[in-house]
């Protein structure tokens, strides 16, 4: 490791450096606060979502909302860091992006049927994440409260691959 990363920086440069500042500028602020107009400015979206789109306005009212630690976790959970990037979200490649998962199944006996086989309405749905292409896959929810409650229980149920 220090053979391959001395090829690329002059040992003498990071000398400059305490330990915190290189973790720093190598992970971003760990005590930091997540700018969500920067990651609004800067984020991508797919399946549909658009920077208007109704569920993407309410999902910038729920991270406004969130706390700190909140925030940070969601970072966590789609990007697999809790920091933002150093120099802000411009700099994430591939960028931090919403993608609509649309899952619209109907009660009943063929609903009920589908809910089984984990496909479900939207308001039943968690959002899942895309860590390797820093995805967060977001049903197309209504209500903000919905939205709210479903990306907690997202972001605090500890699972991994398994969870989508």
């Amino acid at each position: 490791f220090e053979r391959g990363l001395f090829t690329i920086v002059r040992p003498s440069w990071l000398r400059l450096f305490g330990a915190n500042e290189l973790v720093s500028l190598m992970t971003g602020d760990a005590d930091g606060d997540v700018d969500v107009d920067d990651l609004r400015r800067h984020c991508a979206f797919g399946g549909g979502y658009a920077r208007d789109s109704k569920t993407v306005r309410m999902f910038w009212a729920c991270l406004t909302q969130f706390t700190k630690d909140e925030r940070k976790t969601l970072l966590r959970l789609v990007t697999s860091s809790a920091s933002p990037p150093s120099g802000g979200f411009k700099h994430q490649h591939p960028p931090f992006t919403l993608h609509k998962v649309r899952c619209d199944v109907t009660n009943g006996v063929v609903g009920g049927a589908l809910a089984s086989l984990g496909l479900a309405k939207d308001v039943e749905r968690l959002p899942t994440a895309s860590t390797c292409f820093n995805i967060l896959k977001m049903p197309n929810f209504r209500r903000l409260e919905t939205m709210k409650a479903k990306l907690r229980t997202a972001m605090h149920a500890g699972a991994g691959f398994e969870l989508s």
